[in-house]
């Protein structure tokens, strides 16, 4: 059976500071929406990584 890691604790932070930082600065943009447009353009595994250290096991 395959394992998942766990994304670094820094990476993942650096991750949503990215998103808060788009959505403050793009008018209308909400942190939600600059998230996910972030994460689209990460390779799936990360993905993956990020929603396990985001919402546990």
């Amino acid at each position: 059976m395959a394992q998942c890691s766990v994304m670094n604790i820094d990476r993942f932070w650096h991750i949503i500071e990215s998103a808060r930082s788009s959505a403050a600065t793009a008018s209308g943009t909400l942190f939600d929406e600059a998230l996910v447009d972030l994460l689209t353009g990460c390779p799936p595994q990360e993905i993956l990584e990020y929603a396990e250290r985001a919402h546990g096991p």
